[in-house]
């Protein structure tokens, strides 16, 4: 009987131990394509400033 018991939490040990790997897997994934998003969205931003700027600097002068 002792030995099913244990059989049982083995199971339940891996099965937590697969879910919380997914789950670490699939956060490091969100955060590296945030991530990305993040930095392809302020290079154009910084595009876009710099597009608005060279007329004012081209009308002051």
């Amino acid at each position: 009987m002792a030995s099913v018991m244990d059989d049982s939490y083995r199971k339940v040990l891996l099965l937590g131990a697969i879910a919380a790997a997914s789950a670490f897997v699939v956060t490091i994934v969100i955060v590296v394509v945030c991530v990305g998003c993040q930095s392809s969205i302020s290079k154009s931003d910084t595009r876009l400033h710099e597009i608005n700027r060279l007329p004012r600097n081209g009308n002051s002068e």
